[in-house]
């Protein structure tokens, strides 16, 4: 991100010869390929706040920022990835996201939030079922759009189940199906119950769980963050800042009714 300071400009002269050292030295660090920063636009407007009460309001939505990354980073933005963790506790799920967004909004650790997310809390790819494997979950486009996230159906609601993109604003044209939601274990996402969210198949041992005393008997809580995603020319991966879609609650009457 570029941000302007208002400064007094100075000129400072030097003889010749130590201006035709440092134009010399200008031309070598061009040509000797010195790094230069990369920054993609993370999503900074979510279009529902999971509501734990109101059903149908119990999923998760965002508008992407693909056209500034387009912008500012053409060739290495690539889309956006969906990260998340399942908690059986509320408190512990509010207290470590509250760890993780003041890592994210300080600026002296904000370039490491994205792994202080995946690895000191163990946050997990989301994936979809028809996307299993390929990246990103959500590809990028040239206009901005919105995805929603639900993760089970309501069938007297009309509401079902997927990872949706549709056209921004009045025009709500479905764009992209990418399936049901898939969770990632051991590193390993697929397309049979044990990886969907249903909560017969969350499991105490799930390296995607944060399994401690329930808040409520069976009931689940699915923190989800969303971050832009791109690579470098040596195929580095480059993440943005973190954004935090808030939680789905899972309850065994809500599934697939």
């Amino acid at each position: 991100m570029l941000r302007s300071r208002n400064k007094r400009r100075h000129s400072v002269f030097f003889p010749l010869g130590i201006d035709a050292i440092i134009f010399f030295m200008l031309l070598l660090s061009i040509g000797c390929g010195i790094d230069n920063y990369i920054y993609l636009y993370p999503v900074t407007t979510y279009l529902n706040w999971p509501d734990t009460t109101d059903e149908s309001k119990n999923y998760c939505a965002f508008h992407t920022s693909d056209v500034q990354n387009n912008n500012a980073a053409a060739g290495y933005f690539k889309g956006f990835e969906v990260y998340y963790r399942i908690y059986t506790n509320r408190s512990t799920l509010e207290s470590e996201r509250l760890r993780i967004d003041s890592y994210n909004e300080d600026e002296s650790t904000q370039a490491m939030a994205f792994s202080y997310m995946t690895s000191t809390y163990k946050y997990r790819r989301l994936t979809g079922s028809g996307r299993l494997s390929e990246y990103p979950l959500i590809p990028g486009d040239s206009y901005n759009r919105d995805v929603y996230i639900r993760l089970y159906n309501i069938t007297g609601g009309g509401y079902t189940a997927g990872i949706k993109v549709y056209n921004a604003g009045e025009d709500s044209t479905l764009l992209n199906d990418f399936g049901i939601p898939r969770r990632t274990k051991g590193g390993i996402t697929g397309n049979t119950d044990d990886y969907t969210f249903k909560i017969d198949y969350i499991k105490s041992g799930d390296d995607d769980v944060s399994w401690t005393t329930f808040t409520e008997n069976e009931i689940f809580y699915v923190q989800f963050y969303v971050v832009a995603y791109g690579y470098d020319e040596s195929y580095q991966s480059l993440y943005s800042e973190l954004f935090s879609l808030g939680y789905i609650t899972l309850k065994k009457d809500y599934e697939d009714r």
